[in-house]
This record gives structure tokens, C-alpha cells and sequence, in this order.
């Protein structure tokens, strides 16, 4: 087993839950499970099932209350799609432990494989994510909630990128380039219908970006485009 796999396994064994965690899990499967009956019931994707869920109701179908609801979920799309602030917590959590190892760029789409090993072992988690990359009111809730995410990440690693001028941008770049490699290897798992290998979809989308981002890529983009005036 490789060190990166080794510290990967220890994380999971620390992280394995409590009694209390696991009640915790539980209740959220069963809000889960509540919010996706009423998103179906009401007509799916194609039939409005999001707009005409509430949460009202899928408090009741979970026989909690509202209150309790939101100490679950931030939107009733959280509970219907990939819960996007819990996502990025684990995320970066996971980054933070494994910071201690490995560089900014390694720690980032380390996390992100253990997070999808953790998805692609868990057939609810699958269908979850399915559901998600098909849904347009989930991609652009992705699309917009993608800069907070990369917000605490830079945070996260910033401390970790050598003292220079351009440290924060250093952070910055390391970051929006490991998200998208990431949603990169999400897409493509989604046009294969949720069949592909998702963390060998990662390794080829990471191969391919080493490719496109080659030496023939010009790095002074501004010499013969730069149309300030002079």
C-alpha cells in the first residue's frame, strides 16, 4: 500500500463515527430519503418536483420540525441533490489533515478521491449524485456556490504555499485548478452515465490536463494579444 493510501486509510479509521455521529447519520438518510418521495411524487426534474417540495413538507414526512430540519440542511435542495455545504466541509477538512503530508495540490484531489471512493461505495450516494449532474437547478446552485468552496479552501492552504509576493495567487490558482480537475472528472463520470470508474475518470482528466497545459501552451499571454493602449 502506498503512503498516500496508508494515511488515507488511517484518516477513515479515525474518522470512524460515534454513537452520537451515527444517530446524527441516520436522521439525515431518513430526511433524505423524505425529501427525494416528495421530489418524485411531485413530478421529478422534468415535472418541477423541486420548486413543488417544501420544507415544511419534508418535515413532516420525517416527523421533525422545521427548526430541525435546518440544523440538517442549509436549502431543501441539499436534501434532495448533493448536499454542497456538507460536501465542502468534509472537503476541506480532509485537506486540512492531510496538509501535514502532502503539498497543497496533492492534499486537495487527495481529499477529493477519498470523498469519491466514499461516494461510489454508497448506492445512495450514487443515485444522489446522478440525480445532481442531471439536474440544470443543481448545476447552476454548483456553479454558484463554486466560489465560496474555493474561498476556504484558498484559506485552508494558504498557510501551507511558501512565503513569496504572490503567495495568495500561488493559493488561489492551486485551488480553482484542483476544483476543476475535479468537476472535470464529475462531468465526464455523469456522460457515462454514472458507469465510469470515478477516481480512474479523475487520474485520466488529471493526464489530460498535463497534456493540454503543455510547453506549447503560451505562458505570456499578453505578448501580441494585449490591446491596452499604449
Amino acid at each position: 500500500m502506498s503512503d498516500l493510501a496508508t494515511r488515507i486509510a488511517d484518516l477513515r479509521a479515525a474518522d470512524e463515527p460515534g454513537p452520537a455521529k451515527r444517530r446524527k447519520n441516520a436522521q439525515r438518510r431518513r430526511i433524505f430519503a423524505a425529501a427525494v418521495e416528495l421530489y418524485e411524487e411531485n413530478g421529478g426534474e422534468d415535472g418541477g418536483g423541486l420548486d413543488k417540495t417544501t420544507v415544511e413538507a419534508i418535515a413532516e414526512r420525517s416527523d421533525i420540525s422545521v427548526r430541525t430540519f435546518f440544523r440538517y440542511f442549509e436549502t431543501k435542495a441539499d436534501a434532495i441533490y448533493v448536499d454542497l455545504p456538507a460536501s465542502m466541509d468534509d472537503h476541506v477538512a480532509l485537506t486540512r489533515l492531510l496538509l501535514d503530508d502532502l503539498a497543497p495540490a496533492d492534499a486537495i484531489l487527495a481529499a477529493a478521491i477519498v470523498q469519491m471512493t466514499d461516494m461510489v461505495n454508497d448506492p445512495d450516494d450514487v443515485a444522489r449524485m446522478r440525480r445532481s449532474m442531471k439536474s440544470k437547478q443543481f448545476v447552476e446552485r454548483s456553479g454558484a456556490f463554486h466560489n465560496r468552496w474555493r474561498n476556504e479552501l484558498t484559506r485552508t492552504v494558504l498557510p501551507f504555499v511558501p512565503d513569496q509576493p504572490d503567495r495568495f495567487v500561488v493559493a488561489r490558482a492551486i485551488v480553482t485548478a484542483c476544483l476543476d480537475l475535479r468537476d472535470s472528472a464529475l462531468a465526464a463520470w455523469a456522460v457515462s452515465g454514472g458507469d465510469a470508474d470515478l477516481v480512474e475518470t479523475l487520474d485520466r482528466t488529471i493526464e489530460t490536463w498535463k497534456r493540454v497545459w503543455s510547453d506549447d501552451v503560451p505562458t505570456h499571454v499578453a505578448e501580441g494579444y494585449d490591446r491596452r493602449a499604449r
